[in-house]
């Protein structure tokens, strides 16, 4: 099952220009079976998603981006901000309270400044930093992919969850009704509803997609699976970035103290 959850809408987000509906419509036309709304720091109400959802003729689920001090989390869930929850630690409390799910949206950002490259020593300590963070250790997963990233910051992202261990998931971010459709989060079992969609963010049953890879088939090698992951990222037109060599994750691990068993 294909689910976007990562979504802004023009409703709900000064940044966006998508009407939900249409953002729902455009989802449903190229393939998904459904959306989260995602907007800043806002709730959607159950009846405004459920009108949403009859009239797109596909599932919307209610979700929300909480802006921290470690950086931006999808929580599904909360239905109501409690002041405090720019704390990553607090946001986890009040996310486990009601049993819900979080989840780190695009992991480079405050971590990785722009313009550094792989195999500058500033990358090198960019990375150390962010294997180091507090934020992507209490999450249920995090965007390995993130539709509106650079190649280099999804590669970024790519080591960091590596080493660290975090499920990794992928999302478009969109804020445009073109945006919609070509990357998703591909989930193991069916989703109805928030509920279920929490079960399966907590269980991992999930894996990043682009619409660069096929749907459904069974893949076990993880290195083509992030070689396809790429090669749409270049079709997306970021091929003005040349992929230089990886740092050497190992030493990364051993550097910040991290044992050898939490890379996958």
């Amino acid at each position: 099952m294909l689910i976007d959850l990562h979504c802004h809408t023009i409703e709900r987000s000064d940044d966006s220009t998508a009407p939900a509906v249409e953002l729902a419509r455009k989802a449903r036309a190229d393939g998904l079976d459904a959306i989260a709304l995602t907007d800043h720091d806002t709730f959607w109400p159950e009846d405004e998603i459920k009108r949403i959802s009859d009239d797109a003729g596909i599932l919307v689920l209610a979700g929300v981006e909480i802006n921290t001090d470690g950086g931006h989390a999808l929580v599904f869930g909360l239905d109501e901000y409690i002041f405090g929850m720019h704390r990553p630690a607090f946001l986890r409390e009040q996310v486990d309270r009601v049993n819900g799910a979080m989840v780190m949206a695009h992991p480079y950002r405050r971590s990785l400044p722009w313009g550094v490259d792989p195999g500058t020593t500033a990358y090198d300590e960019a990375l150390k930093r962010a294997i180091k963070g507090e934020f992507v250790r209490v999450v249920d997963g995090a965007e390995v992919i993130n539709g509106r990233a650079t190649e280099l910051q999804n590669e970024f992202a790519r080591q960091l969850l590596e080493v660290v261990g975090t499920p990794a998931l992928s999302n478009s971010d969109t804020h445009t009704v073109e945006g919609i459709g070509h990357v998703a989060t591909e989930f193991e079992r069916n989703i109805e509803d928030v509920p279920g969609l929490i079960v399966e963010l907590q269980t991992g049953r999930f894996r990043p997609w682009t619409s660069g890879m096929d749907r459904h088939r069974d893949e076990p090698d993880q290195g083509r699976r992030e070689r396809a992951c790429l090669a749409h990222a270049r079709e997306a037109g970021h091929d003005h970035l040349q992929r230089d060599p990886v740092p050497d994750l190992p030493r990364f691990v051993a550097e910040v103290g991290l044992a050898q068993a939490a890379m996958r």
